[in-house]
């Protein structure tokens, strides 16, 4: 039997009260027996949909093609409660019908590894596929041939290294040779399926046991594009000690996809970038990687460290870097950590003196400049506030109204020292 937070065992109480049998099954359950605490629940049951919609009026119907139905438990507390009640059914048709069944095992049958084919209700413990033994044995085993399922559904290819990742399991010799067989099917799957598991398996706990599988079976390729195929010697090395070593930092995916673009050439990292289609912060934060890693690295001195900040605004993209860097510290047993040390020293010591990065920490904007006469025109202004912030990178202790003022007007006037603002001269 496996623990079950209350919010689970009154629901499953409340379909057995009205007749209905109910078991917590999946992942939820493996979850349980490797010592998690998993907020997402699975809650099959033989109760069709309008059964369970009049049971739990409260809940929100996220499938009426499949039957299911979600409830939200602890709302107000950080670690929420989801619970999905479904029907318990057998695997879609080819026409993508679904058909429903009465039989709890004829619904575990369906799932794809036997280690997410187990259910328990508080009274009946269900495994009729081996899963107990096979996580006993720390061992990824389909239910049914593995050849056939992945050739069917090459996504589960990756669902078994995401349970490596996850738990660090090995795969039987069977679906080792499935894959070996059939990963080049993977290259075909939706680019935001193959971005999600790829991301989920890097930020495994086990991930790095994970990416060596998919390194070693071919697999690699066929997730990140032509980049895969062309490793240089340096690469190939550094993609070993990454796989090795990548377990040893914090199971954190933008992080470690990081650590894998920053091995590469830059033209590579971008390519890799394109194909998995990263969007937003992250794929700012990777492009980052794959351009500007070096000149992060290099950037020791107060006033460069603040410019390299500046020129990669928000704050938050060069804190990316830091960490990253504080992980390839670890990963390449890198000796940086002076460097890193000294950014981190750095970064204190311009939070204490309130030191201007950015435009915002000037004391004067465009308005000043407009009431001083400087200029009228609001994109002129905005350009001398930039200049402005550059220069303070250097003399901080100029952000003052008279100081930054006259810096304005002289900048207006010289575009010699407009030029050479960023220009610190030794004496």
């Amino acid at each position: 039997m496996i623990k079950m937070p209350k919010e689970v065992k009154e629901i499953i109480r409340a379909l057995r009260d009205k007749g209905y049998e109910a078991y917590a099954a999946g992942i939820c359950v493996r979850s349980c027996l490797a010592g998690e605490k998993p907020l997402d629940w699975d809650v099959n049951t033989n109760a069709g949909l309008d059964a369970i919609k009049e049971i739990f009026p409260e809940g929100e119907v996220v499938s009426e093609k499949f039957s299911v139905v979600r409830l939200y438990g602890n709302e107000d507390a950080e670690d929420q409660i989801i619970t999905d009640i479904g029907t318990f059914r057998m695997k879609t048709a080819e026409d993508g019908t679904v058909p429903f069944t009465d039989d709890v095992k004829e619904d575990l049958r369906r799932r794809d590894f036997t280690v997410n084919a187990m259910a328990d209700n508080g009274f009946e413990f269900i495994d009729e596929f081996g899963g107990r033994s096979d996580m006993q044995a720390k061992l990824v085993r389909t239910i049914g041939s593995a050849d056939e399922l992945f050739r069917k559904e090459p996504v589960k290819m990756l669902k078994a290294l995401r349970i490596t990742a996850s738990l660090g399991y090995d795969l039987t010799k069977d679906v080792y040779e499935a894959v070996l067989k059939n990963h080049a099917l993977v290259r075909d799957l939706p680019v935001k399926n193959l971005r999600g598991d790829f991301m989920a398996i890097m930020g495994g706990p086990s991930g790095g046991k994970a990416l060596n599988m998919i390194v070693d079976m071919g697999m690699l390729p066929d997730i990140i594009g032509e980049a895969g195929e062309k490793l240089s010697g340096r690469e190939k090395s550094d993609l070993m000690t990454l796989c090795q070593n990548m377990d040893k930092t914090k199971p954190i995916a933008s992080r470690r996809m990081g650590a894998l673009i920053s091995i590469l050439s830059e033209k590579k990292g971008l390519s890799v970038i394109d194909r998995l289609d990263f969007t937003g912060k992250i794929r700012l934060n990777l492009t980052d990687v794959a351009k500007d890693l070096p000149s992060f690295h290099f950037a020791q001195q107060p006033a460069a460290y603040k410019k390299f900040i500046y020129e990669h605004e928000p704050m938050e993209r060069s804190d990316y870097l830091l960490n990253l860097q504080k992980a390839l510290m670890i990963i390449f047993d890198y000796s940086i950590e002076t460097k890193v040390k000294s950014k981190m020293y750095l970064l204190n010591e311009f939070e204490r003196n309130n030191d201007p990065i950015f435009v915002e920490d000037l004391v004067i904007n465009a308005e000043d400049l407009m009431e001083e006469g400087i200029s009228d025109d609001p994109e002129e202004c905005d350009k001398l506030l930039h200049m402005l912030v550059e220069r303070l990178h250097i003399e901080p202790k100029k952000n003052t109204r008279r100081d930054l003022l006259e810096l304005a007007k002289k900048y207006k006037k010289n575009k010699m020292a407009a030029y050479l603002r960023g220009v610190s001269w030794i004496r």
